[in-house]
């Protein structure tokens, strides 16, 4: 049996499960990364399929009350690195704070236009919290994702409610759906072209494969009709 479990803030991972554990959908599980154990929550079963991880054992209550510890600890982190950062001035905006379930590592995702020293932050950081720490540096779309926000349409953002992957999206994109480059409109709150350009591509592609089928069959029909 194979889990797809979520864990952190937006990561997944697909973990071999042994049989006689059974766990049901919403079930916590205790599985092994190469830093240590981790905590997940079980949101799809799979007969088969390629497993990066191993469920140890599904989660006591004891390991829910440790996770809850875990988050109550990392809402201080995410507070006290953001406010260190903008005390050492540096050109930065902490995106989340993550203690893994052992407590052997705390992942700290940050935004930043460049490459940026952090070994001042990295250095308080190791005052306040004895494990190791991680940072990576994300971009602007995978930012955005963090955060409740609404696009020009009203509604929330996909990339936060339901996309799992992020597309590609190119002007070829919007050159594709007759729509104007300049428009602000095609524009997220995350400064690049909005995901749901990519949902009807492949209709406007279809189409255009039929536009120019038609085109060809015409030039035929020219053709023939010269001929004559």
């Amino acid at each position: 049996m194979i889990c797809e479990l979520a864990f952190g803030e937006w990561k997944k991972v697909f973990s071999s499960c042994p049989v006689e554990l059974q766990p049901n959908l919403g079930d916590f599980a205790i599985f092994k990364l190469n830093t240590g154990e981790e905590i997940g929550k079980v949101i799809k079963l799979l007969d088969s399929g390629k497993t990066s991880t191993t469920i140890l054992r599904l989660a006591s209550q004891e390991d829910i009350e440790q996770d809850r510890e875990n988050k109550e600890e990392e809402v201080g982190a995410y507070k006290f690195c953001k406010g260190k950062a903008k005390a050492l001035g540096l050109p930065i905006k902490v995106a989340s704070a993550h203690i893994q379930f052992d407590k052997s590592f705390l992942h700290i995702d940050f935004l930043a236009e460049k490459r940026v020293g952090l070994k001042d932050l990295m250095s308080e950081l190791a005052k306040i919290y004895n494990r190791r720490i991680e940072f990576r540096q994300i971009g602007v779309r995978t930012y955005a994702k963090r955060f409740d926000a609404f696009g020009v349409c009203g509604r929330p953002l996909c990339c936060a409610k339901f996309l799992k992957e992020f597309q590609p999206i190119t002007i070829g994109t919007v050159k594709l759906q007759n729509l104007s480059c300049g428009a602000g409109k095609l524009t997220g709150v995350c400064g690049r072209l909005m995901c749901c350009l990519a949902y009807e591509k492949k209709r406007y592609e279809e189409e255009k494969k039929i536009e120019m089928q038609r085109e060809k069959q015409d030039e035929k029909q020219d053709e023939k009709q010269e001929q004559q």
